[in-house]
């Protein structure tokens, strides 16, 4: 197969399928804007195309499929109006990206070998297929820059049992490999080992079984590792199920924090996970963790477009200059010093109608993210 395109998107011409490969090995494969208006291109063409079947979508290397957007190119200006538009047009274009994965009129595989994070989670997992490997390591951390889980976020962590999804977006709980598998973030399993021959198998397909989504998920399946037979690990986050429902049911970040603290302080089952989260919880910006919460409650049920568009406002407000997106990448990605001066600096000192601007209708000047009617088939 030869590689072609664009330096930071290759293409792979399959018999009669297309892979996009994110190539930027160096930087986990984050995604940029110029790679956004790529895939963009791509997927415009190769959906219409009479000649191409399934679509697939790769990363560079085997550390990662893809660890998110390029936010330290997004906060190389720091905090101005520049670069809040910059930034919001970033993210209008993401956006828009994820929603046409979601359309695709063929399947859409995605291959998530390695790191899945942010922005990277959400082209893989708002598609079709999502295939995952020994390798996998999914998170979404945004809360720790002074963000909050989006590009689809809202929908797909709210697909997950009890109140998992509700630890990943507030914590970001990492879950790896398998556990995707049965939790419903990936749908099938394959060892890396295995994915050159998963990859000649969807090549073997002739056209018409390449464009059917009953044909690819056979064709996948064939290609499953046979671990699935086998129970869960040990230390599966599945057989905790039952402490994060509990742990984080309150109604408050606060609540939350405060059950994780009891939790921790007692000797027994899950004490060490709860101290971990609570940890991790305690990094996060605490206008990130209000907001996500509100955002996670409101969003759950909705459609992914419907998910999308709330969202949206959320980035615009969060990529004021005021706001501690800038900040919170300068402390964890730019000069990595740990140690973030969030404003304001106290889950007390948010207050419910700071929270409540965040979801309020945009202004003229910021148009609200427009997506077709149609919305995900899945």
């Amino acid at each position: 197969m030869d590689a072609s395109g664009h330096a930071e998107v290759l293409v792979e011409d399959l018999s009669c399928c297309r892979a996009a490969v994110l190539h930027r090995p160096a930087a986990l494969n984050a995604v940029n804007a110029n790679m956004v208006a790529r895939l963009t291109e791509l997927y415009a063409r190769w959906d219409k195309h009479a000649h191409v079947g399934c679509i697939l979508l790769k990363g560079s290397g085997d550390k990662a499929f893809c660890a998110g957007g390029d936010v330290r190119a997004l906060a190389r200006r720091g905090g101005s109006p520049q670069a809040q538009a910059q930034a919001v047009a970033y993210f209008r274009a993401e956006d828009t990206l994820v929603h046409r994965i979601s359309q695709l009129s063929k399947p859409h595989v995605a291959v998530m070998d390695g790191i899945v994070m942010g922005g990277g989670a959400g082209l893989a997992l708002n598609g079709e297929f999502r295939v995952a490997t020994e390798r996998t390591l999914f998170a979404m951390p945004e809360c720790v820059i002074g963000f909050f889980p989006d590009v689809g976020a809202t929908h797909f962590l709210n697909k997950l049992p009890g109140r998992l999804g509700l630890a990943c977006a507030l914590t970001g709980l990492r879950l790896r490999g398998r556990e995707l598998r049965d939790l419903g973030l990936a749908t099938h399993y394959v060892e890396s080992a295995a994915l050159p021959a998963l990859m000649r198998r969807l090549d073997g397909l002739p056209l018409s079984a390449a464009r059917s989504s009953a044909a690819v998920s056979n064709a996948l399946t064939e290609c499953e590792s046979l671990a699935l037979l086998q129970p869960p690990a040990a230390d599966s986050i599945l057989r905790a199920l039952p402490l994060i429902d509990a742990w984080f049911a309150g109604e408050s970040v606060e609540e939350i924090d405060g059950a994780l603290g009891a939790a921790a302080g007692r000797a027994g089952e899950g004490a060490q996970l709860a101290a971990s989260l609570r940890a991790e919880l305690r990094r996060g910006a605490p206008t990130s963790l209000k907001v996500a919460l509100e955002a996670m409650r409101r969003n759950r049920g909705l459609s992914l477009a419907e998910c999308l568009r709330a969202e949206f406002r959320l980035v615009v407000r969060f990529m004021a200059p005021e706001a501690d997106f800038f900040e919170g990448v300068r402390a964890a990605l730019v000069e990595k010093d740990g140690r973030p001066a969030w404003r304001p600096a106290q889950l007390a000192e948010v207050t419910p109608a700071a929270v409540e601007a965040f979801f309020e209708p945009l202004q003229p000047e910021w148009p609200e993210l427009e997506l077709s009617a149609a919305d995900s088939k899945l």
